[in-house]
């Protein structure tokens, strides 16, 4: 499949709403991702952990990679561990979308934390609506806010947090100073 995408400079692959890509499609397509990509959206594609790693595995050879859009799957920790291990490697990757991923919660959120925390370049990050809890929101607003020196938006709407949650992710927020970052909590 490779030599179909070969040369012909496809920047960007939305395959998202397609139910029955499931992690079996997902497989065979990963290692054909055309290297020119640089927007590859597969949300809501019936995705899980196997998926998401597959897929994780290909992401440091799209050295132009700038959006990843991969919500509304269940992906659990293994999956959301899987793209943490890359995150670093994906140095102009700006936007991340992981929206309506209710797999995720707490434990996927200490999973993604790591690579969250060392993905420099990223502006943008919506992890609304994923089941996380007081824990996973506080872990993931340290790691971005320790690494992610450009982030813009962090949206974590439709999620479990308390209001006891909002109070710690406000301290957290204020401790360190990013310009301009508007952190989105709350309904929808």
């Amino acid at each position: 499949m490779r030599r179909g995408f070969a040369g012909n400079g496809l920047t960007s692959l939305f395959l998202n709403a397609n139910m029955h890509l499931r992690d079996e499609g997902l497989a065979v397509l990963a290692p054909a991702l055309p290297r020119t990509l640089r927007d590859l959206a597969f949300g809501s594609t019936g995705c899980g952990d196997r998926g998401l790693a597959v897929v994780a595995l290909e992401l440091p050879s799209l050295s132009q990679l700038e959006t990843l859009d991969c919500g509304g799957n269940m992906i659990g920790a293994a999956g959301w561990q899987a793209l943490a291990r890359v995150l670093p490697e994906l140095r102009t990757l700006r936007k991340l979308w992981t929206n309506g991923s209710s797999g995720m919660g707490d434990e996927g959120a200490a999973a993604l934390a790591p690579g969250l925390a060392a993905a420099a370049a990223l502006t943008f990050v919506d992890l609304s609506h994923n089941s996380i809890g007081d824990a996973g929101a506080q872990m993931l607003l340290g790691a971005a806010l320790a690494g992610c020196r450009r982030l813009g938006v962090m949206a974590m709407s439709g999620n479990d947090v308390s209001a006891r949650g909002v109070a710690a992710l406000a301290g957290l927020s204020g401790s360190v100073a990013i310009s301009g970052l508007r952190i989105e909590i709350g309904g929808d």
